[in-house]
């Protein structure tokens, strides 16, 4: 399915005309109105980019862990030799 997005093309700010209650902007005429086409099918994505990525991200996560496991450790030995 396409989806069609319309917007308006100016070169300036729609100008202000001044009423009872502030400012009214006049919008665009029909005249600027542009309309794109957006399509909603998704490339496939590749695999081995997707690894990547999760390596990357999941890798960080894993040093922090075994790291924060390692001084947790540390501090149970030297705790236990004190008692």
């Amino acid at each position: 399915m396409t989806t069609w997005i319309t917007a308006c093309e100016q070169d300036q700010n729609p100008y202000p005309i001044h009423g009872g209650e502030g400012q009214i902007y006049i919008g665009c005429q029909s005249k600027n109105l542009r309309s794109i086409e957006i399509e909603e099918t998704v490339p496939p994505l590749d695999p081995a980019l997707l690894a990547q990525a999760f390596s990357a991200g999941f890798g960080p996560v894993l040093i922090c862990f075994f790291i924060g496991r390692s001084f947790g450790e540390v501090i149970n030995m030297v705790r236990k030799r004190r008692l």
